[in-house]
Parts: C-alpha cells; structure tokens; sequence
C-alpha cells in the first residue's frame, strides 16, 4: 500500500473550516457586541465595481470596471494597504481564504488573473471562454468556478479549475447569458444565474456535472449562498415578470421557497451567515426612494426586508466579512466601498450616506 502524501492545503482548509464552524457556534450577540460600531467610506480605485473579503486576513478586494488595478483595504484601519494590477477588468472577484489567492476576471481580455494575497502580484493568468464575468471558489476543494457570458445569443459556458494547478479541468455548458454563480462548499454545489433564461443552473462540484435548472424571477443577475442554512437567494433585476425581486431556493429540494420584494432592479446580493442577513442592492431607475438606488437587508429567519438604506448610487458589488460582522459594498460614481456594521436587531435608518452622519442599529458613524 502506497504512504499517502501530505497535503498542507488540505489540511488548512480544514482547519478554516472548523474556525468558520466555531465562529457559527458562537452566540450572535456576542459576535455583535465585539465587532466595532464604526461604519465610513474609504475612498478606492475608479469606478469600483466587484468586491471580495478574505475573512482569514481580514483584507477587501475591490476591483474597477475602467483600470486594471484593485484596491486592497485592510479591515482594520478601514484605509487601502495596497494595489493589485491585473489585466482589463470588468467582472467578478473572489477569494480563497484558504490558499489566500484572489482571482479576477478580465471580461474583455477573455482570461482570469490569479493574485498572490501575499505579495499582492499576479502570479499567472488563465485563458477563459467568452467575455469571463462570475467566479465562484470552493475553499474546501480549491476549484473555481468561472462564468463566461458569452453575450452573442449563444448558451455561455462555465470552467471548472484547479486552484492546486491553475488548470482547466473541464468547461461546460450553462445557460443564456450567464453572469454570476456562487457556491456551497458544504454540499459542494455550485448555483449560476442565466439573466435570459430566467433560470438558475446547478452544477455538482462532485461530479462536474449540471444536475438542475431552476426557474427563477425575470432577468437573475447576483446570487448568494448560505452554507449554513442551505438557502439561495437570487436578485432578479428584470422588468417584467416577476422582477424587482429575491428568489428564496431550498437548496435541498432546488425549489424556489418564496419570493421578496425589494425595490427597482436589484444586482448584488451578498450574505452573512452568523446573523442570518441578506444584502441586496438595487440599481434604480433614476429616481428617489423605492425607484432609486438602494441597500435592502433582509431577515433570513423570516424572508422579510427589516431595513434600507439610500446609497448615493448604484452598486456594482456587496460582501460580507462574517467574522467582523463588517458589509462592505462599492459605490461607483464616488469612488468610494461604504463599510457598515451587520447587527442583531432590526435596521432603521432614514439617512442617506452622503450626509454626515448614519444611524445603523442605534449606532453612530461620523463620515
């Protein structure tokens, strides 16, 4: 019998993981009275569009959709530490907390920038199918997920990486107009939003298979995933049908469970699984209120919106460190990612973040 090989990565994806699992198991007041009350705006690169935490560095990624750079905000003086370069961006940016690499896709250049979280340089680029826009990372196996939109009315097409290797290890074909995916390392599935199919795509990170189509709300466009409690929620961003919604999805029957209503054309979703809450930004048609842009947060426990925030324009990107309880989200046209603080008890602000002050959860923040 062969000795088997030891594998660091392995085991520090284990290790991740039982800290993750350990922070879920610790009382949400607990982890709400530890995490600061502050809540700014740091100024970033030009026209910030993605944006990814890395929970185990406790550093924010942001990417820009007309340079190629990406800021590198430390968490914990709320300031940008460094800049990434990578190729012509406009897509998705993760990371693997695990490995601590950062991959980005380079939508017009068709290929995918992995950066070293280390040293913050490119240490390769990958060649991607058309027009790359979502990327989803498995922390447990290291595979990534990469969409590739594919916008000549043709099916798109999602490749499935070895993030030991950085190579492809097969591509595959999604649905019409693919433009994100997340997914559930815990039940290793990954979920792709088609925006013209109306529908979510479900691929068994098992088998490298699609094993489901789900029906969803008009035109989908960001997903998230909460691993804990195996729900999926779906921005859908179109006008007719069933849009200016959240599909709910059990992940265990891949049914749609409910719907939330949220206000015009919604994007970026991003989820905290400590507390339960949803994120959802919406784009806006112009306007103030329900018809401009804005910051929804809903109750997972519920499927009820408990608060809003006005942002000062649309969002491209939205994540959550759920160790920090920090929400980060982009914010293009000032240039700034806004840092807000996720809280045990129900929303009530009526501020809006360009003035001097917000209130989030009884807490004050001076801008």
């Amino acid at each position: 019998m062969k000795a088997r090989r030891f594998d660091a990565r392995k085991l520090l994806a284990l290790v991740f993981s039982l800290l993750l699992c350990l922070v879920f198991s610790i009382p949400t007041d607990f982890l709400v009275n530890a995490a600061s009350s502050a809540l700014t705006t740091i100024p970033v690169v030009q026209a910030p569009y993605s944006i990814a935490a890395n929970p185990a560095t406790n550093l924010i990624y942001v990417g820009s959709i007309t340079t190629n750079a990406i800021s590198v905000i430390d968490g914990a003086s709320n300031s940008v530490v460094a800049t990434a370069t990578v190729g012509t961006y406009y897509g998705d940016v993760r990371v693997n907390p695990t490995t601590n690499r950062i991959y980005a896709a380079n939508h017009f250049q068709n290929y995918l920038s992995v950066v070293d979280g280390l040293t913050n340089s490119t240490i390769i680029t990958l060649p991607t199918g058309a027009y790359p826009s979502g990327i989803a990372v498995n922390s447990i196996t290291n595979k990534i997920y990469v969409v590739n939109t594919n916008p000549y009315g043709l099916a798109g097409s999602i490749m499935v990486i070895d993030g030991n290797t950085n190579s492809t290890v097969i591509s595959l074909t999604a649905g019409y107009f693919p433009v994100s995916a997340d997914v559930n390392p815990v039940t290793n599935l990954v979920y792709i939003t088609n925006s013209t199919g109306n529908s979510i795509s479900v691929l068994d990170g098992n088998t490298n298979t699609i094993t489901s189509t789900i029906a969803v709300g008009s035109s989908p466009a960001g997903i998230a995933v909460n691993s804990n409690t195996n729900r999926i929620y779906v921005a859908n961003h179109g006008f007719s049908g069933n849009s200016n919604t959240v599909s709910v999805i059990d992940g265990l029957q891949n049914t749609v469970v409910t719907t939330v209503t949220v206000g015009v054309e919604p994007y970026a979703v991003a989820v905290n699984p400590v507390t339960n809450r949803v994120y959802v930004t919406t784009d806006g048609s112009g306007g103030t209120g329900i018809n401009g842009p804005n910051l929804y947060v809903i109750d997972g426990n519920t499927n009820t919106v408990v608060g809003t925030i006005p942002l000062l324009d649309a969002s491209g990107g939205i994540t959550v460190n759920p160790i920090t309880g920090r929400v980060y989200l982009t914010l293009a046209h000032p240039d700034l990612v806004a840092v807000l603080d996720d809280c045990a008890n129900p929303l009530s602000v009526n501020s809006s973040l360009d003035e001097n002050f917000v209130e989030l959860c009884a807490m004050r923040l001076i801008t």
